[in-house]
């Protein structure tokens, strides 16, 4: 029984922000080409209630923290539970309003729980789409539904690009939907500011196009960040943040070859810090190669990030400790880093809204950093360990 292409519904999942639609055909066991089967709408209904979730469970050899993730070194069944739930309310034929919350499980099953997307939709025509309220900023091409583990190949998206924290912003955007041929095109313009625990910026703006024809597509983008102020999460009991200085530019370009048959991703990206002491360039970039066998999604991955800054070691901050009452220096050396990763994973799709995975990783040529990992970049250990295992099951579904 062939197993669907994906990317169709990759597509779909990563537009979350449209209203639900009905699952097409409830009946068949091939898995059909929409990424979400809503449970709660009714046929012609104004209100659509869609959800995703995530549980599993993952191991790392040593034990490592990241931005998005973290392995602990026994079996942790908390660190991957994620659920969403997301209501669209149409108002008019042309006007709608969209929530979602998620929720996320850290260490021990405590829940931390959020608003990510609230805004509403007008249709200005039939390819002119415009957005305000609270929404996604649109690094990656995966930046929708990044949370939702069933839009993808992968356990979690490769870390490599996706390091930079998943920032919401509150502003607005218009979508405009084009062809050219035997091409379909969608250009977002963006802009707002950000208001996060780790990351403030006044002024947001960016642009990206997304170019689809036949197996192919294609995506560039941009973002630029100014007046920013950065917080170290890593060091809460610090009550000051950080001016970056200069201008935050993200630049990132994506490719996926999807046939039926083989599938093939790819993202490199560009952070540009200028001159900042308190964050790092960094250049990053993944391929993914998968091949279809019926349900089945085997695949490889192979990644690569390292920070560009080429600036003089310096005292970044010093960190306070009460016992006995001194400071610590700690220096901008712990800002450089480099990685490389080699992954295995296997996919297998139960139904139309339900898929197992595995995957292992391992993380290598940290030459002394400590690689992407906070808790060994930020430790004396950091020139001890080169290399870094991890493995992770999860199920994942959509409703």
């Amino acid at each position: 029984m062939r197993y669907h292409k994906l990317y169709s519904r990759w597509l779909i999942t990563c537009l979350l922000l449209l209203p639900a639609v009905s699952y097409s055909d409830t009946s068949s066991d091939e898995v059909g080409s929409e990424s979400f089967k809503p449970s709660f709408n009714k046929p012609r209904s104004d209100l659509h209630i869609n959800g995703f979730l995530t549980v599993g469970v993952n191991h790392a050899d040593p034990e490592v923290t990241s931005t998005n993730e973290s392995y602990r070194s026994d079996l942790s069944f908390d660190t991957k539970a994620i659920l969403g739930l997301q209501a669209t309310y149409q108002l008019t034929s042309k006007f709608n309003v969209t929530g979602q919350i998620v929720s996320k499980a850290d260490k021990d099953w405590g829940l931390d729980t959020d608003l990510d997307w609230a805004f509403f939709r007008y249709h200005l025509t039939d390819d002119l789409t415009f957005r305000a309220g609270r929404l996604r900023l649109p690094l990656y091409f995966f930046s929708e539904s990044a949370e939702v583990g069933f839009s993808y190949p992968w356990v979690t998206p490769p870390s490599e690009v996706y390091v930079v924290p998943l920032f919401d912003y509150e502003g607005a955007d218009f979508l405009y939907s084009m062809s050219t041929g035997d091409w379909i095109h969608q250009l977002q313009v963006f802009g707002g500011s950000v208001d996060t625990e780790i990351l403030k910026a006044s002024t947001t703006y960016g642009i990206n196009l997304t170019s689809s024809s036949g197996p192919w597509t294609y995506r560039a983008s941009f973002l630029e960040v100014n007046d920013a102020e950065l917080n170290y999460p890593t060091f809460p009991q610090l009550e000051s943040s950080f001016e970056i200085g200069d201008a935050i530019d993200y630049y990132a370009a994506a490719a996926i070859y999807d046939d039926g048959d083989w599938l093939l991703i790819s993202e490199l990206s560009v952070l540009d810090t200028g001159s900042s002491t308190v964050l790092f360039g960094k250049n990053s970039g993944y391929i993914t190669i998968g091949k279809y066998i019926d349900h089945w999604l085997p695949y490889f991955s192979y990644g690569k990030s390292y920070t560009t800054n080429e600036a003089p070691s310096q005292v970044l901050f010093e960190l306070p400790v009460e016992f006995p009452p001194f400071s610590i220096p700690v220096y901008s050396d712990i800002l450089e880093f480099t990685t490389t990763s080699y992954s295995l994973g296997l996919r297998y799709n139960l139904n139309a809204n339900t898929s197992v995975k595995f995957q292992w990783s391992h993380f290598t040529d940290f030459d002394g950093t400590g690689g992407r990992f906070f808790n060994l970049r930020f430790s004396n250990s950091t020139t001890d360990v080169d290399s870094v295992d991890t493995f992770a099951l999860v199920i994942d579904m959509v409703f």
